[in-house]
């Protein structure tokens, strides 16, 4: 995996290899507010904060948020 190249940060998104948005970089302080709401909308955990459990990935998230018409 010599071609592998690492992601980069630009402009708030977290950018992959190939160019696919891997996620949104958000301010601490910011971050924890939107977490917080999305948690009361969605009724479930959006971000575990332990290394081992993998945080929900962001589409599902979004589509939770349409589904109770948030969005």
């Amino acid at each position: 995996m010599a071609n592998h190249k690492k992601p980069i940060l630009h402009e708030h998104v977290l950018v992959g290899p190939r160019g696919n948005p891997l996620g949104v970089y958000i301010p601490m302080k910011e971050y924890k507010k939107l977490r917080s709401l999305l948690e009361d909308a969605l009724d479930h955990k959006v971000f575990e904060q332990r290394k081992h459990e993998k945080p929900i990935p962001f589409a599902r998230v979004l589509n939770d948020l349409k589904r109770k018409g948030i969005l």
